[in-house]
């Protein structure tokens, strides 16, 4: 037992980490139903295990193809196992071990009372974890996997062996790279931040005297790395959607997202627009409620009122064009979070990286 918590150890660290996450994780599931946040994930998880079709399928829309081919060569593999599931509370587990073992790492080499990182971990978890790893969200899950991939980044500097950095390092561009094949949206946004690290993290490096030229080179390769993966994964991404004939419904989906998520002229505001287009009152309803199975519902419609309406948005004057732009923005933020969609995951990466925080403002005990 004292071996375990003696908290200088890497690997003690470690330990400790992942049994307080697995307490803290198996208590929520005690108070809360595991269950997904929204429809997409399950829409998802049918997809991949082939509960329609019989078939596992890595189509899932939603996601890069190499996370729909992992998940579906589970289900062909074991087909009783619930994978879409386990797979997002892995990738909670990992995330957030990492996480506390970072605070951990930093409070030790700092010599900060050991208490610091739990109180700050416990804090993180219950006001702003504990929900989102019961109800389980493709957005939130990549927003916990890149906040912990940030406090990994933040915390290398207090590598004291290589070994200890080359795991740090693969589990890095390892959450990152999950981050971005889940959700592409929620993966460009942990990008923002890890980038925020990064520059945080150079500038220090050039302000200080000291300069550990090892760790300069071990940021470089990190972020060839995770270039490199990404830059792959879009490809592999694009090529697989071209041969499975997914570009034309990308090109729909463009087009119904720019009706969809911006303001909705109203048919009584231009019925000949409406009606040139074969459209009345009642489909443009059904169509605001997400029905899309009439033959009237095409791209090439979308496409024309999306046109009248920048149209529309470009005969304004400057000051209505603002404050035009500024409303439809507010109402397309306040569509986001009602759908818990890419601002969710944007909202919790920016409440986690509070841990980040953490690590830059302890301080050396006197």
């Amino acid at each position: 037992m004292k071996a375990i918590t003696n908290y200088r150890s890497e690997k003690s660290r470690y330990i400790i980490s992942a049994l307080c996450v697995v307490v803290l994780m198996l208590l929520t599931f005690a108070i809360l139903q595991i269950r997904f946040e929204t429809n997409d994930d399950a829409g998802i998880m049918y997809i991949v295990a082939g509960y329609n079709t019989g078939t596992p399928s890595p189509l899932t829309l939603f996601t890069n193809i190499i996370f729909g081919y992992l998940l579906s060569g589970l289900y062909t593999l074991i087909p009783i196992i619930p994978w879409y599931g386990i797979t997002h509370i892995f990738l909670i587990f990992i995330s957030l071990t990492m996480i506390l073992k970072s605070l951990i790492k930093v409070c030790v080499k700092r010599e900060a009372p050991i208490v610091v990182p739990f109180v700050i971990f416990f804090f993180l978890y219950i006001f702003f974890m504990l929900y989102y790893t019961a109800a389980l969200q493709f957005s939130t899950t990549p927003a916990i996997a890149g906040a912990a991939a940030c406090v990994l980044t933040a915390s290398l500097y207090f590598d004291e062996s290589i070994r200890a950095r080359v795991v740090d390092c693969i589990a890095i561009v390892s959450l990152l790279f999950f981050s971005y094949i889940i959700r592409s949206e929620s993966g460009f946004v942990v990008l923002c931040y890890f980038a925020t690290v990064l520059i945080f993290i150079i500038a220090k490096f050039i302000a200080s005297s000291d300069r550990n030229i090892k760790q300069l080179r071990t940021l470089v390769l990190l972020c060839v790395c995770t270039v490199v993966l990404l830059i792959s994964a879009t490809i592999f991404d694009t090529y697989k959607d071209e041969r499975k004939g997914m570009t034309e419904y990308r090109s729909f989906y463009k087009q119904l997202s720019g009706y969809i998520d911006l303001r909705i002229t109203p048919y009584s505001e231009a019925p000949e627009l409406y009606a040139n287009i074969g459209w009345d009152s009642n489909l443009q309803s059904l169509v605001n409620n997400w029905f899309f199975m009439d033959e009237r519902v095409t791209e090439e419609n979308f496409a024309i009122i999306n046109e009248y309406n920048e149209a529309i948005r470009q005969s304004l004057s400057f000051s209505n064009r603002i404050k035009t732009d500024t409303r439809e923005t507010v109402l397309t933020i306040g569509r986001l979070f009602s759908r818990d969609n890419y601002a969710v995951g944007a909202t919790l990466v920016y409440i986690l990286i509070f841990a980040l925080h953490s690590i830059l403002l302890i301080r050396q005990k006197n």
